[in-house]
């Protein structure tokens, strides 16, 4: 996960999504926690160059790469919280 210099969160993974919501569970995640709109969010999927994931299939790919992206999250939430001088809640 990646804060861009235009207030968007970018959230790369090589996992695939067949038809299992990855992108909406993703994309929720992320902008849940950082504070975002959803449409600031963008999801890029299945290259290589991105950090691995467990694979797609049943609830595998929400709950691996899910799992991912919360911890992300939550170290951006605490280096911005301390970088600012505040409490992680008052984001």
């Amino acid at each position: 996960v990646t804060l861009t210099p235009n207030a968007r969160a970018l959230v790369e993974t090589d996992m695939t999504d067949i038809g299992t919501g990855t992108y909406t569970v993703l994309t929720q995640i992320a902008a849940d926690l950082l504070g975002l709109p959803v449409s600031q969010v963008e999801v890029r999927l299945g290259d290589t160059d991105f950090p691995p994931a467990a694979g797609s299939g049943g609830s595998v790919g929400a709950c691996s790469s899910g799992s991912s992206v919360y911890m992300a999250c939550k170290e951006i939430r605490a280096t911005l919280a301390k970088a600012l001088g505040v409490e992680e809640d008052n984001l």
